[in-house]
């Protein structure tokens, strides 16, 4: 049985602002603040807006906040009116505090290394239970609150004393999701299933009725990202695949693995679609209709009943852990070039390499190449097929025919003599 949780906020991008009409003395607060953070060797961006004029903005360091406020990142204070702050709010982190702060006992930190992939923001429900328990109810009030707070703690660091307070806090971006418990290291195991039953005839009957995208895209990890890392190894920098569908313009629906146990399933609202169907994007008057609109999506997709089938499909021939473990390998062998996707591809799905642009990147990779076995396809076309067993069977096939005729050869020359 797959336990999920319930739908939480995770990352919320938010910008705080006063009243602009009542701001003065704007050429004061720009050389202060300017002159301050110069003193204090913080960084200085000038970022263009769509009008393209420079905003010149101040990047706060994390190491001045991160003790305080471990759920914050990228504070931003813009230097031009209305002097806007932009920061990250990881809501789960923060959640995931105060349940440990108010009692140690809910929180396994052996259990949470154990597992972990991405970084700590996950909830399970083994550990705490959050459905009915109060607590999200309560903290979700203290986000805007929280938000203006450190917006005006920062512009003061800046610009001395403020004749205005921080009344507004947006959403800019915001994401919801469900951590789907598939069992103990069960998770790369039913996410390969995931991505075979996505090419299937019922898994694009899912898309087209259920999620109703109109893209999708297997994210693959960056080969820089996988320098002296194995894939299996639980390293908190390492990143996985992920899907990736586009629902409709700043509307993403995301399945990943967050641990070893956990699947991950994500909707995420950008700007252009909170600016596009809502009259308002105030974190007090927005932030429900956004989370109804969330839940009433991810239950329809009934990701979980997917889930749960695919728990009971038996793992395929060929074991998810050597086909991740070759994709991932791949990732380091391969030198850049044209065909390199469709050589992932072969690897990662069994699909041929029939371009001139894949034959090139095997051909530049014979070390990769070794794993590959050509063939003729129906129609007569040359092919190669990723098969690393009968590669080394054929190559050892050659090795045993070379040896018989060298010693045919052999006894062809004692005769002669």
């Amino acid at each position: 049985m797959i336990e999920k949780r319930m739908v939480l906020p995770d990352r919320i991008q938010l910008v705080c602002s006063p009243d602009y009409n009542v701001i003065r003395g704007d050429q004061d607060y720009f050389k202060n603040g300017y002159n301050k953070a110069k003193e204090k060797n913080w960084i200085v961006t000038r970022p263009r807006n769509r009008k393209g004029e420079q905003r010149p903005t101040i990047n706060i360091p994390e190491d001045l906040y991160i003790r305080d406020y471990p759920y914050i990142t990228h504070i931003t204070v813009n230097l031009k009116k209305p002097y806007s702050v932009g920061m990250e709010f990881n809501f789960i982190r923060f959640l995931k505090r105060y349940c440990r702060d108010s009692n140690p006992l809910f929180f396994n930190s052996n259990y949470d290394e154990k597992i972990r992939i991405h970084e700590d923001n996950y909830i399970d429900n083994k550990i705490i239970q959050i459905d009915n328990s109060g607590i999200y109810d309560m903290l979700i009030k203290d986000v805007s609150f929280l938000a203006r707070t450190i917006s005006e703690q920062f512009v003061k660091e800046l610009f001395g004393v403020v004749a205005f307070d921080y009344e507004y806090c947006s959403i800019k971006q915001i994401e919801f999701n469900i951590d789907h418990n598939v069992g103990s290291d069960q998770s790369l195991d039913i996410f390969d299933k995931l991505i075979v039953f996505l090419l299937s005839d019922n898994g694009y009957f899912w898309r087209q009725k259920d999620l109703q995208e109109v893209a999708l895209k297997l994210i693959t990890p960056r080969k820089e990202d996988f320098k002296d890392l194995n894939p299996l190894e639980i390293n908190e920098k390492l990143r996985s695949h992920y899907l990736f569908f586009e629902i409709c313009k700043g509307m993403k629906f995301k399945i990943y693995r967050k641990t070893t146990d956990h699947i991950r399933d994500e909707i995420i609202f950008e700007s252009n679609y909170i600016k596009r169907n809502y009259p308002t994007q105030q974190f007090d008057k927005i932030y429900e209709t956004l989370y109804e609109k969330a839940k009433q999506f991810i239950n329809k997709t009934k990701f979980n009943e997917i889930l749960q089938e695919l728990n009971l499909t038996p793992s395929y021939t060929k074991r998810c852990q050597d086909r991740m473990t070759n994709t991932y390998g791949l990732i380091g062998k391969l030198k850049d070039g044209s065909g390199l996707q469709e050589v992932y591809d072969a690897v990662y799905f069994g699909d041929p390499v029939i371009t001139q642009e894949g034959f090139d990147a095997l051909n530049n990779n014979p070390d990769l190449k070794r794993g590959f076995v050509r063939r003729l396809s129906s129609s007569g076309q040359k092919i190669y097929l990723y098969s690393p067993d009968e590669a080394y069977k054929i190559r050892e096939e050659k090795e045993q025919e070379k040896k018989i005729l060298n010693k045919i050869d052999d006894r062809k020359n004692c005769l002669m003599e």
